[in-house]
């Protein structure tokens, strides 16, 4: 086997493992190289942002630590977009674009980093502690 070969599978068996996560249709993804990327544009908006959510939402807790129920409302505001954009376009009653997927995604992703954070930080304050 080849290095080119090796490489080129390596490739084949990420993109089998984004293929699960995501349908990928073509006309929703970036494409790169002439191929499209194995991520629709609001999985892959969503996921570079849950990553970044993650990572800055201890550094915000530090800052600050709001009521559960500001972050209830905080996750649902993020996740609203995504939410309407996915089911009006689902319902047919409109066409959604792959630049309002991506900012949905983003939005959504961030929320979702930080709740997730947020979890884990009230879990431990409750009932480790």
């Amino acid at each position: 086997m080849t290095e080119e070969d090796i490489g080129s599978r390596i490739i084949d068996d990420r993109s089998k493992l984004l293929k699960r996560m995501c349908h990928g249709k073509p006309e929703r993804c970036l494409w790169i190289k002439g191929r499209p990327f194995p991520l629709c544009m609001r999985c892959m908006g969503f996921a570079l942002t849950l990553i970044i959510g993650i990572i800055l939402g201890p550094l915000a807790l530090m800052i600050y630590i709001p009521p559960s129920r500001f972050v209830l409302i905080l996750f649902l505001i993020t996740l609203g977009p995504l939410t309407v954009d996915g089911w009006t376009q689902y319902l047919g009653w409109r066409r959604s674009n792959n630049t309002l997927r991506l900012i949905t995604g983003l939005l959504a992703g961030l929320g979702a980093g930080y709740t997730f954070i947020y979890s884990i930080f009230w879990t431990y304050l409750r009932f480790v502690q």
